[in-house]
């Protein structure tokens, strides 16, 4: 199985986690037989079994000149025996529609256990902003709506594997961008990842540092509500202080942004406090990080409960400790196990092959 995937590189860090583990993981993937050749150019795609489309890259041609873009994918459609489209964007209800028909497979990180919410428009083309457009009549400036989706265009939705697997240290993000760059991305692996002890003095109860200035009042309003009910500190910390704040929080709040996953949740993991995020039942996802009651704690989407579950797990420290340890093994096991790596190497060989999950 020869892989040649059209990329934009390590130049976003949903880029970096695509391609992270696909480094890390390059001779256990060849010795299945299982080659991965990175191309930065259209113009660099010969003919070949199988085409993977990073989005990153491929995207601003859709954007600019979706003609010239649709055009190469129909040719790559018939010169290539797969062509999977890796859509790298953070919401998993985010679709580009129009690539769909020219597209063997289309992959994302994660995407609804409900496939068929996809079949109707979604305001702002999430699930949450249209759930807070629905319920609490939030609306954008310009609205957007996603294209709904035929029962053929929902047969070719596929899990790859979300952004996780990737080096989230303080400056893991920046060390992979630069090996990327310069050539020296098998390095990649080398780069150490520490956990720290969940064990560890906690002195501050609940950490909830985020943005909440989105360019789409449906986007922002759930983050602004969480810190609004909560009267949690806006003030933004250097990246030194963050993870200073990180390491002496028992709670640490994550709310969605353009996307239900956050960088933060892989942050918290790794600081070892316990995560507090929307419900997250929605979503299907690889590595499977997000258990409710087991790894993180969930709140309702309407906030409900949400000051009822800030105040259990502050004073329950024998649950918030267990589901801080939970969700860090979990996480553990996913990004350096040997097993987990066996995993992500079948999880390759069934989203290019010729047969769906």
């Amino acid at each position: 199985m020869r892989i040649a995937i059209l990329t934009s590189g390590f130049t976003s860090q949903n880029a970096r986690s695509f391609l992270a583990p696909l480094i890390r993981c390059r001779r256990l993937l060849e010795d299945r037989g299982i080659s991965i050749s990175l191309r930065s150019a259209p113009e660099e795609i010969a003919d070949g079994p199988i085409l993977a489309i990073d989005s990153r890259a491929f995207d601003p041609i859709l954007d600019r000149q979706p003609d010239l873009a649709l055009g190469l994918l129909d040719r790559w459609r018939r010169s290539f025996e797969r062509v999977v489209y890796c859509d790298l964007t953070d919401s998993s209800t985010w679709i580009r529609h129009e690539v769909l028909p020219l597209v063997t497979r289309y992959a994302k990180g994660q995407l609804p256990v409900d496939r068929t919410v996809l079949s109707r428009p979604l305001y702002g083309r999430r699930l949450h902003t249209d759930y807070y457009h629905r319920a609490n009549a939030v609306a954008d400036d310009a609205p957007a709506w996603g294209a709904p989706l035929t029962s053929t265009d929902l047969a070719k939705l596929a899990v790859a594997w979300n952004s996780g697997l990737s080096n989230y240290m303080p400056y893991g993000p920046r060390i992979t961008d630069l090996l990327g760059r310069n050539g020296l991305a098998s390095w990649i692996a080398a780069i150490p990842i520490a956990f720290h002890s969940v064990d560890r003095a906690r002195t501050i109860p609940v950490s909830g540092r985020f943005a909440t200035r989105y360019g789409r009042a449906s986007v922002a309003y759930q983050r602004q509500e969480v810190g609004r009910r909560l009267e949690l500190p806006a003030k933004r910390l250097s990246k030194c202080a963050y993870f200073r704040e990180l390491y002496r929080s028992a709670v640490v709040l994550s709310p969605f942004g353009w996307g239900e996953i956050n960088q933060k949740d892989f942050e918290v993991f790794l600081a070892g406090a316990a995560l507090l995020k929307p419900d997250m039942s929605h979503l299907e996802t690889w590595p499977p990080l997000y258990e409710p009651g087991v790894t993180y704690a969930a709140f309702a989407w309407d906030f409900s409960d949400l000051v009822e579950q800030v105040d259990r797990l502050v004073a329950d420290g024998r649950t918030r400790t267990a589901l801080a340890r939970a969700g860090q093994e979990r996480y553990r096991h996913y990004l350096l196990s040997q097993a987990a790596a066996e995993e992500f190497c079948d999880r390759v060989a069934r989203l290019f092959g010729a047969k769906t999950d």
